[in-house]
């Protein structure tokens, strides 16, 4: 459903459609991505739960540490697209917004997928 719904959710907006079909197929894509988000984040936070304090302070410390490293590397992103191109005012909420999201993605998401031991 994921990358169907994508390619299907940029060919309407691509095209412009107002039509019914695409207004509920856009409503509903996006309130299925929302709780997708929801589920991977409630499955993270459970499996969290079972992990031992070495292997969770190893991900935090990687999660702070990558989230610093992203935030720096889009500041500066920004600030060279800015210098060369004129671009829009620096935006720093949605830059930090972005680091963090994406520096807990990588810290965190393959909790989701993995199996259970049983011992």
């Amino acid at each position: 459903m994921g990358v169907i719904g994508l390619i299907i959710t940029m060919f309407i907006i691509y095209k412009n459609a107002k039509n019914v079909f695409a207004v509920r197929f856009l409503i509903g894509y996006c309130i299925f991505l929302f709780l997708l988000a929801f589920y991977f984040l409630s499955i993270i936070i459970l499996r969290m739960k079972e992990l031992k304090w070495v292997e969770l302070r190893i991900r935090i410390f990687k999660f702070v540490r990558l989230s610093f490293l992203y935030s720096v590397s889009l500041f500066l992103l920004v600030f060279m697209s800015d210098y060369f191109f004129k671009t829009s005012k620096l935006n720093s909420t949605k830059v930090l917004y972005s680091s963090v999201s994406l520096a807990f993605g990588v810290s965190f998401i393959d909790l989701v997928f993995l199996k259970k031991k049983n011992s």
